[in-house]
């Protein structure tokens, strides 16, 4: 290069930042903002172009994007324009529903169509383009009554002035005394008291519990072939007959009679009359 040459400026990465107090700059090293996507860009021209294709299209809404979550009442839905609108506490918020975005109602799938005004709805959607990942609508009801007719996806609840049909399905939870019931037809007709949480419209079972006679106490006898048990509890000995559709746990998991030893520690509730009819046990760390 010729003494008569300019040299050309370059970019540095270094920047000066001139001190208040001091005549002579001092050099800082600062992190350009484009760094950041340059190094993302350079570790994705790595991967091949088909298996960029193949993560992009796997992906579900929202997956690259971390989401924002908001919950209030369901206001309005417009279908052609996809606008949702829901009132939160900080007022009311306008976001868009997408081919991609998922729908629960109490857990189970559902569509927008589902939506009802004022239901309570917890909305995941992305900051940036206000796109709706999942809706979540919750909406419940509680009532007491007595258990009637039990099938396996019908439920009648029973009241002093009628009764209510409800409805059973696999994620419906019915508890006895806190034991969950794994054949919910062994309640059929008991009459006894039961809490009933259930979705209003389509008079769905969300949970319940039931109360009957609880024994809680060591096995002292156990004879397979009658189902029966003996519990002895602080103050008497309560022999029970498992009922065939009774429910037995044993550390949580499913069991039979014959897993049951003596000295095991037990709940068991049942319908107390001339025999005590057991409806379900499950053994106690």
């Amino acid at each position: 290069m010729s003494s008569g040459a300019r040299m050309q400026p370059t970019a540095s990465p270094y920047v000066l930042h001139p001190r208040p107090s001091a005549s002579v700059p001092f050099i800082a090293r600062t992190r350009s903002a484009s760094t950041m996507p340059l190094r993302r860009a350079r570790f994705l021209s790595l991967l091949p172009a088909a298996a960029l294709l193949l993560l992009v299209a796997a992906a579900p809404l929202g997956a690259f994007q971390s989401l924002t979550v908001i919950s209030g009442q369901f206001t309005s839905f417009t279908a052609s324009s996809g606008v949702l609108a829901v009132n939160t506490g900080l007022g009311l918020r306008s976001l868009r529903v997408v081919a991609g975005t998922l729908v629960f109602l109490n857990s189970r799938n559902a569509t927008t169509g589902d939506l009802v005004a004022n239901d309570t709805i917890t909305v995941r959607y992305r900051f940036d383009t206000l796109e709706v990942a999942r809706i979540d609508i919750s909406r419940e009801t509680k009532q007491r009554g007595a258990v009637g007719a039990v099938g396996a996806t019908t439920f009648e609840l029973k009241f002093r002035r009628g009764q209510l049909a409800l409805r059973l399905d696999t994620l419906s939870r019915i508890n006895l005394d806190g034991i969950p019931l794994t054949n919910r037809t062994v309640l059929t007709n008991t009459g006894l008291p039961i809490t009933v949480v259930y979705e209003p419209r389509g008079l769905i079972i969300l949970g319940a519990n039931a109360a009957g006679t609880l024994a809680v106490g060591a096995v002292t006898t156990i004879t397979a072939g009658t189902r029966t048990v003996v519990v002895q509890t602080r103050t008497r000995g309560e022999t029970i007959v498992l009922d065939a559709n009774a429910t037995i746990l044993r550390n949580g998991n499913v069991a039979a009679i014959t897993d049951l030893v003596v000295g095991d520690r037990v709940r068991c509730s049942f319908l107390r009359g001339t025999t005590n009819r057991g409806l379900a046990l499950e053994t106690r760390p």
